[in-house]
């Protein structure tokens, strides 16, 4: 294991797993608690789906889940240059004109 590398053993629907990273533990059991509460939301709601299926599933659901938070990041990231341009185009008109 690298040097850095934490191991940490967490439940996800019912098994476990090993997960090997350089996060935080913390960091580590909130990804698992995540991927459980979504796999066991979505499970309630399709019961009759095998595990493979309900995984490829809730993948999509936070595939979704992340597509959904980086368009909005790179929408406020937009308006935060519009922002910034503005307020650059303002100063060096107050420059110009006094």
């Amino acid at each position: 294991m690298g040097e850095g590398k934490k191991r940490l053993t967490v439940t996800i629907f019912g098994q476990k797993y090993t997960l090997v990273g350089s996060e935080s533990p913390e960091y580590m059991r909130a990804l698992a608690s995540y991927v459980d509460e979504t796999m066991n939301r979505i499970g309630q709601a399709n019961a009759r789906l095998d595990t493979v299926r309900l995984a490829i599933l809730t993948a999509v659901n936070i595939a979704d889940d992340y597509q959904q938070l980086r368009l909005y990041c790179e929408e406020l990231e937009k308006q935060l240059a519009a922002e910034r341009q503005q307020k650059q185009e303002n100063h060096t008109n107050k420059k110009k004109h006094p």
